[in-house]
């Protein structure tokens, strides 16, 4: 019963990530409003927003219109419920669920605005720290230990950021800070190895067969979203 209200749940709420995905870099109100038809802009029903179902129900169409949907929908919709369901089944520590889970969402959060807006909004890299923060104070973690893995994690970024910084950008810079910050330097030094090897590995591929060239801006987010992953993968044993 919990993975399938672990599942139901986190489809609800990648529907939620999503809107304030597209709306928060644009510094639109996302919240307290009501959800409207992205072509006639008229007001949602209840069916239409029930994650995953209406998609499928409704062909992948709007129902006022018939305007055909994006597919993104339906891939946040089923990806990250998924993941969340993952995480939650290997791991057993009740307190690593919720900061995995919270982690695994800012950082769906921020691939998303990333890819559509080469953006991470500032407002929400503050929420997601303060949290981080907050439940690490809360399991029991001392100060001084989160001060010393924030300390750790700012100076090798900071000078990461320093250094490369027409190809890493002070975002990306901010969230693997705030990942060592939440799971330790060390993780983040992986989370980080990971993503720059799936990001040469995939990019080296688009650039031989000349999907994308030199000058195109690439988000990195994707990739540490992938580096985190692929982490967590091999830390629960998960393969």
């Amino acid at each position: 019963m919990l993975y399938l209200n672990t599942f139901i749940f986190s489809a609800i709420f990648a529907s939620f990530i999503q809107v304030a995905a597209t709306h928060l870099p644009l510094r639109q109100t996302f919240m307290f409003r009501f959800s409207r038809c992205d072509f006639c802009q008229r007001r949602l029903t209840f069916f239409e927003m029930i994650p995953l179902l209406s998609f499928i129900i409704l062909r992948g169409k709007t129902w006022c219109c018939g305007q055909k949907l994006s597919r993104s929908y339906l891939a946040v919709e089923l990806l990250f419920p998924i993941l969340s369901t993952f995480f939650v089944y290997f791991e057993r520590s009740a307190s690593n669920r919720i900061l995995l889970l919270i982690c695994l969402a800012f950082l769906f959060f921020f691939l998303l605005t990333d890819l559509t807006y080469l953006h991470i909004p500032d407002v929400a890299v503050l929420v997601f720290f303060s949290i981080v923060l907050l439940l690490r104070l809360r399991e029991g973690t001392p100060f001084s230990s989160i001060l010393w893995q924030f300390s750790c994690s700012f100076s090798f970024y900071g000078l990461i950021y320093y250094i490369f910084r027409k190809g890493f950008g002070m975002g990306d810079a901010k969230l693997l800070i705030i990942l060592g910050t939440a799971l330790g330097f060390k993780a983040s030094y992986w989370i980080f190895f990971l993503a720059l090897a799936s990001a040469n590995l995939i990019l080296g591929f688009a650039f031989l067969f000349k999907k994308i060239t030199w000058k195109k801006k690439i988000p990195f987010v994707p990739f540490l979203f992938t580096g985190f992953l692929i982490y967590l993968i091999l830390q629960t044993g998960g393969v």
